[in-house]
């Protein structure tokens, strides 16, 4: 048998809305009129369940040895020692048909992240078997960790760019999962990496599908 030691940090989810509400015309062709409309965009998100407000706080978010646990997974942990959370998008039913644009932003170097798209209205995807493997093929292409970390970071750019051009209607919600751990060695104060806080930023950007600005 096996036997690791987790080592827990903190991770802060801060949660940044903004919905635009824009006013458009719709045309009528058999009545030959147009009827001038405006609607409000509401964003509802919530993780495991629990509504998000501004931001949402973790306590346990694991930190790993990237090469022992990560390149050559010896202790076979690293998908235990992942911390997970789904995150659901919904929009209400009041709201017009929406695009909402994603984008992530960390501040503080030591916190390794992928994102995984779950589906649109509870839609069947089928999961990866395994994080490691996952995370195996992502960073493939190179040997070394700082090109490393940038193809994890060009792999959550196409889950977002995919999940940014989804066209909402009424009701309509997505979930996808944020699993993350917290790389020990990339931390710069070690001496105090038990009270080290990280923090993600979440933003995200809706406006109606249809709409144009107007002067």
């Amino acid at each position: 048998m096996k036997h690791f030691t987790v080592i827990i940090a903190t991770i802060l989810i801060i949660i940044t809305v903004s919905a635009s509400t824009y006013a458009w015309l719709t045309y009528v062709q058999r009545k030959s009129l147009a009827s001038f409309e405006t609607n409000e965009i509401t964003v509802v998100l919530s993780s495991d369940e629990t509504q998000i407000i501004d931001q949402i706080s973790f306590n346990n978010l694991a930190f790993i040895d990237y090469q022992n646990d990560l390149i050559d997974n010896m202790t076979e942990t690293f998908d235990l020692m992942a911390s997970t959370w789904t995150v659901k998008l919904e929009i209400s039913a009041d709201s017009p048909m929406t695009i909402n644009t994603l984008s992530f932003t960390q501040n503080e170097p030591g916190l390794i992240y992928i994102l995984i798209y779950k589906g649109m209205n509870g839609e069947l995807i089928t999961p990866p078997s395994s994080l490691h493997n996952l995370m195996s093929t992502i960073i493939s292409g190179s040997a070394i960790k700082s090109e490393q970390l940038t193809l994890i970071e060009d792999y959550n750019e196409i889950i977002i760019a995919q999940m940014s051009a989804l066209i909402f209607q009424p009701t309509d919600y997505i979930e996808f999962e944020i699993a993350a751990w917290a790389d020990y060695d990339a931390v710069i104060d070690q001496a105090n990496y038990l009270d080290q806080t990280f923090d993600l930023i979440l933003t995200v950007e809706s406006m109606n599908s249809k709409a144009e600005v107007l002067s």
